[in-house]
């Protein structure tokens, strides 16, 4: 009680999934996503903006413009479709400077949750090459999102380096540096 999250879901359905599970948990939850009429985003973003409760679950329509310094972790429920998603979604944590954690739940299935996605981008104003090339992008992201969740290696290290920043090594705090100092 008290330590103030964040969950991000790909999709509504599993927004609403996670919030009803916390809410009969008896937890302090709340939820947004895209679709949710303006004064409702509104309202349940102010209530977990002023701390009335614990647990936002979300899509990524959830965020930008939110500097909340004391999230203290961040729960990616279903795979992020890029390094970027992640970067930004773990990037709510610890605003204050104090220790956060993020966590990918990976799982297999969303995968196919994203190709449908990227499959299934449209958009009036792109012709058929340019949207070609906006999805091969996008199938490329993914491949690089799954790579940094089965590789093994110092998480941070890979996502500093895909923004083309160099990394020393290993960090000793993402989940594979703890893993391997165990061994």
């Amino acid at each position: 009680k008290g330590i103030h999250g964040i969950i991000y879901c790909l999709t509504i359905k599993n927004v609403i999934h996670v919030y009803e599970y916390l809410k009969n948990l008896g937890y302090m939850v709340t939820y947004y996503h895209g679709n949710l009429e303006p004064n409702i985003k509104k309202q349940n973003q102010d209530d977990y903006t002023l701390h009335k409760y614990e647990i936002m679950v979300a899509t990524n329509a959830f965020g930008m413009g939110i500097d909340i310094p004391d999230i203290r972790y961040v729960i990616m429920y279903d795979l992020p479709s890029s390094i970027e998603d992640f970067s930004q979604q773990s990037g709510r944590g610890s605003r204050d400077g104090l220790y956060a954690e993020a966590i990918i739940l990976f799982n297999l299935k969303d995968i196919e949750v994203i190709k449908y996605f990227i499959d299934n981008i449209s958009n009036n104003e792109k012709n058929q090459k340019e949207l070609k090339i906006i999805k091969k992008e996008r199938y490329n992201q993914l491949d690089q999102i799954v790579n940094l969740c089965i590789s093994g290696k110092c998480i941070h290290q890979r996502v500093v380096n895909y923004f083309g920043l160099p990394h020393s090594g290993k960090c000793n705090m993402c989940s594979n540096c703890k893993r391997l100092k165990k061994k």
